[in-house]
């Protein structure tokens, strides 16, 4: 099967309460770290999360290989929290290091005549880290569409890269689409719910708007997984999910074109997609922001999904995936009534096989399903599974011996079910570790080694 590398990265809305109630100018504390993006830090402290600032772009790029940080408190004004980094003995070890690294860097950017700045600096050695070959064109590119970001970071070097290893179009809306996408779908959902039923308890509002909101959600209510159901329901509901989250709203428009289809009937297509763009604008010269705000979100977090399963520029050495992220639920049926902890993460990737005629397609005798269900907090279960002909080898594994507990008991039903598919379950293999889906994109490049030297065979 494929060799296949790098976990996905998710992040949680933070919330943020009164801050000056524990937090004072001069105050050193610890935090777990959430999430890094390109301007902000999300910290659990003492169980609270919290937004702040750091007081330069480099201290917010070295949060990015760390879970536990140490800060000094710089500023606190207008419940915007400036923070500063202090760095321990062995971090500080790992600066100098990752400082004598560049010197690679250094030697490749004169042999091909190019400036010897902290910008290609650092762009040589993401590109090194992540097995890229080197040159003038790799580093051109990389800078031009980086330099398209006002005040870029080592974070935006590591996510332009990335892109760039998975042989996806690299261009300056690409980066900004990845850089701007809240990626946790159900949160996006949960969001998206909220904020539609709160409209349509607004007093005044206009019938027309009215209408689109309730049919919009119940379109997207029916994209839910509702797990725990007949093998027939968890069926309809997937293809039910699939086809109206699965597509593109650029795929459906093109289909609209195509076949000369009106706009008031583009309903028959029910994209769940579309529906919301079509709310969204009818919500533009309205006052329900935050509405209009939650489509967004959700939209550009679906946009992201729809961009990682484009056809790579060339055959890259993971494989090629097909990658869908739905919620899914678990004997819920009440989504007006929706909690955080009742919507989970169903993660679903479909291996794709080379064909020298037919180009990467999916081949339903000779491939891998891999499903991963993020349960509680930080707790989930992948089930990989390898299929060749209607033989299936399952690798089972679970981030708790209590999920492999379950999983060892229900071995027998899953092998009853595979086989009233017609699939005989050969092996199997049941472990307790790390979930994440390594042929999924690394956008920070925390597991990435450093590379510090290169064997040129002189």
């Amino acid at each position: 099967m494929l060799n296949i590398t790098g976990p996905i990265q998710s992040s949680l809305p933070p919330s943020q309460g009164s801050t000056d109630q524990f937090l004072k100018v001069n105050q050193r504390i610890s935090g777990e770290i959430i999430s890094v993006t390109n301007e902000n830090v999300v910290l659990a402290i003492n169980g609270v999360q919290v937004v702040a600032k750091m007081t330069s772009a480099e201290q917010l790029a070295l949060l990015l290989d760390q879970r536990f940080a140490n800060f000094i408190v710089k500023d606190i004004a207008n419940n915007q929290i400036t923070l500063q980094l202090t760095a321990s003995p062995a971090q500080k070890s790992n600066i100098q290091k990752s400082s004598t690294n560049n010197s690679l860097g250094m030697a490749l950017l004169e042999q091909f005549g190019m400036p010897i700045d902290e910008a290609n600096k650092s762009i040589v050695q993401a590109a090194l880290n992540r097995g890229l070959k080197i040159t003038p064109e790799l580093i051109n590119q990389l800078r031009q569409v980086l330099d398209g970001t006002a005040g870029w970071t080592q974070a935006d070097v590591n996510l332009a890269v990335a892109i760039k290893s998975a042989g996806l179009p690299l261009t300056e809306g690409s980066l900004n689409l990845a850089q701007s996408s809240v990626k946790n779908i159900p949160a996006n959902f949960l969001i998206l719910i909220s904020q539609m039923n709160e409209a349509l308890n607004r007093p005044g509002l206009p019938a027309e708007i009215q209408q689109m909101i309730r049919s919009t959600l119940a379109a997207l209510q029916n994209t839910m997984v509702q797990g725990g159901g007949t093998k027939e329901n968890i069926e309809q509901n997937l293809m039910a999910s699939i086809k109206g989250l699965g597509s593109s709203i650029e795929n459906e428009i093109s289909k609209i074109i195509t076949q000369n289809i009106k706009v008031s009937q583009t309903s028959e297509f029910n994209n769940v997609l579309l529906n919301l763009a079509s709310l969204r604008h009818e919500l533009a010269n309205t006052n329900m922001g935050r509405l209009f705000l939650a489509i967004d979100r959700f939209i550009e977090g679906m946009r992201w999904t729809h961009f990682v399963n484009i056809d790579p520029d060339q055959p890259i050495a993971k494989g090629q995936w097909t990658q869908m992220d739905l919620p899914v639920s678990f004997g819920f049926n009440h989504l007006n009534q929706a909690q955080q902890d009742s919507i989970h993460n169903l993660q679903i990737r479909v291996a794709h096989q080379e064909d020298d005629e037919e180009g990467s397609k999916i081949n339903p005798n000779y491939t891998r399903l891999v499903i991963q269900v993020d349960l509680e907090e930080n707790e989930m279960i992948k089930v990989d599974l390898s299929i060749v002909s209607q033989m299936i080898g399952a690798d089972i594994t679970g981030s708790n011996s209590e999920i492999c507990s379950k999983a060892s008991e229900e071995l027998d039903e899953l092998k009853l079910g595979l086989s009233n598919l017609g699939y005989t379950l050969k092996t199997s293999k049941i472990e307790l570790g790390d979930t994440v889906l390594e042929m999924d994109l690394n956008e920070s490049g925390k597991s990435l080694p450093t590379i510090s030297s290169v064997d040129l065979g002189v």
